[in-house]
């Protein structure tokens, strides 16, 4: 979009953020016209602190160093870190001012309740599947690995990344929560079975990422 370079990029994440995980948008929005009023108000935004800071940029910064510092003049360095102090101070206080103080107290109740009651109905499907005993549930969402399913799959399958590691944390919480026996290393025999079956299941579902 040709006209973002008016919108600071930082403040633009922190609107698209606020907006999009607390204060919430018109779900009837496209995304084209959610992103235009992201940018918009980050535009607004970023103006203000531009006015805030000066024409030069340094928002009085400099002004106080020579005074502090009589008959001298400011090295590159000194006049680069005013601009980012300036530029830094007067976004805080602008995102404070306009943007944060959206946040309600009635708003971050509401959302976080939202969130609390996904997590319960998460924790109780995760449940349910484990309780189950469903040989393929490693394939789905509904398995939580344990910090001892990843050290186990950090050291049998070291190096690993993306989806086969996902699959294979979930995949070894479900034997453990199975009582069923997990490779001890990675020239375990166990362990090239297991990384079978995880290949399989990504090559069967090249698309799919159920996580």
């Amino acid at each position: 979009m040709e006209e973002q370079g008016n919108a600071d990029l930082k403040i633009q994440t922190e609107v698209a953020r606020i907006w999009g995980e607390w204060v919430g948008m018109d779900p009837d929005l496209t995304p084209e016209q959610r992103q235009s009023l992201i940018w918009k108000e980050a535009a607004r935004l970023t103006q203000m602190v531009e006015e805030a800071v000066g024409e030069g940029g340094h928002g009085g910064l400099l002004d106080q160093w020579r005074a502090k510092n009589p008959g001298l003049t400011p090295d590159y360095q000194t006049v680069v870190s005013a601009m980012r102090q300036a530029w830094e101070r007067e976004s805080s206080r602008v995102l404070e001012a306009e943007l944060y103080s959206q946040v309600t107290d009635e708003v971050y109740q509401r959302v976080t309740r939202a969130q609390e009651l996904v997590e319960q109905e998460s924790q109780q499907l995760v449940e349910r599947a484990r309780d189950s005993r469903d040989p393929d549930r490693w394939k789905t969402p509904w398995v939580d690995p344990s910090q001892l399913a990843e050290k186990i799959v950090d050291r049998v399958w070291p190096g690993q990344s993306g989806r086969f590691l996902v699959l294979a944390w979930s995949l070894i919480q479900q034997r453990l929560e199975d009582n069923q026996r997990t490779p001890d290393s990675r020239h375990d025999p166990l362990a090239d079975e297991l990384g079978a079956l995880i290949e399989v299941e990504m090559q069967e579902h090249p698309t799919t990422t159920p996580f």
